[in-house]
């Protein structure tokens, strides 16, 4: 069963997470469809397949995003999929870092500047 948050439109959207399976075994319950990932192949493989399921939106964490950046916006563009880099298991700064390089686009200034 795939977790559906209603759109403005009316329409559903599915939501899904890659990542370890530790991790996000817990959004199971809430609905989510889980792909858990033991690197960074199957990682790939299953942004492929969520590129086919229809899904609007998808967390990733970040321990398998690093090396597929280029990839993560490809399927983004192309399938029209929200991809958010969430922390996970290994603890790294790249969902921040992207963050704010999205708050420097929106506002025009680095809000998370040290």
């Amino acid at each position: 069963m795939a977790a559906s948050l209603r759109k403005r439109n009316g329409r559903e959207m599915k939501v899904a997470i890659i990542g370890e399976r530790d991790f996000i075994w817990g959004f199971k319950g809430m609905g989510f469809s889980i792909f858990p990932v033991s690197d960074s192949s199957q990682a790939a493989r299953a942004l492929v397949e969520i590129g086919k399921g229809g899904y609007s939106l998808v967390y990733m964490t970040e321990t398998f995003a690093q090396p597929l950046l280029e990839r993560i916006d490809e399927v983004s563009r192309m399938a029209k999929i929200d991809i958010t880099i969430i922390p996970g298991v290994q603890k790294k700064e790249l969902g921040l870092e992207k963050l704010r390089k999205i708050a420097i686009r929106a506002v025009g200034a680095d809000l998370f500047r040290k």
